[in-house]
């Protein structure tokens, strides 16, 4: 979303109800060009302006041999941060415009130098197979959120089963 020249993107709750949108994994680049905002976004309705649930990551491009799960929010150009455990999440807030929303993970970089790892892949080698059920099983994942097949917050013996099955459910990021 870039080049607006207000907010790169508004939801109005002013008409039509507008809560409950999970908006995040974006990158929000140089917006406002003609109007000075405070912020690339604006919200006076009740959303979500990063994942509800930690999801499955990797950061630095395709290859990454560094597997992360946090919250994801989205990439704002106007907002410097610190990232002090280099996990590509900063460690500070965005504020968006307008009301209480607030991206509470906001990306280091633009969602391209992102990539999601798949359901059920946890020892993120791009294949779910045998030999991810088992680490299930033996609780030795590179990550949580590929283990968590259920969704159900707990990493467990059902969870190797359904991997081993290819019966995949992931958290997708808004549940609540």
């Amino acid at each position: 979303i870039k080049w607006s020249d207000s907010y790169g993107l508004k939801v109005d709750d002013t008409w039509i109800s507008t809560s409950g949108n999970c908006i995040f994994g974006n990158s929000i680049i140089d917006n406002n060009q003609l109007h000075a905002h405070t912020s690339q976004a604006f919200d006076n309705g009740d959303n979500f302006w990063n994942s509800t649930v930690e999801l499955g990551y990797y950061f630095g491009g395709t290859g990454s041999s560094y597997a992360f799960d946090n919250y994801i929010g989205n990439y704002w150009s106007d907002f410097t941060c610190i990232d002090g455990n280099n996990d590509g999440i900063c460690d500070g807030t965005y504020d968006i415009d307008d009301g209480t929303m607030i991206d509470y993970h906001p990306l280091v970089q633009e969602w391209t130098d992102y990539d999601r790892m798949g359901c059920g892949d946890v020892d993120c080698n791009d294949a779910v197979d045998t030999l991810d059920a088992v680490k299930t099983y033996n609780q030795d994942f590179d990550s949580r959120w590929a283990a968590d097949v259920d969704c159900n917050d707990a990493v467990d013996t059902l969870d190797a089963v359904k991997v081993y099955n290819k019966d995949l459910n992931c958290c997708k990021g808004c549940e609540l």
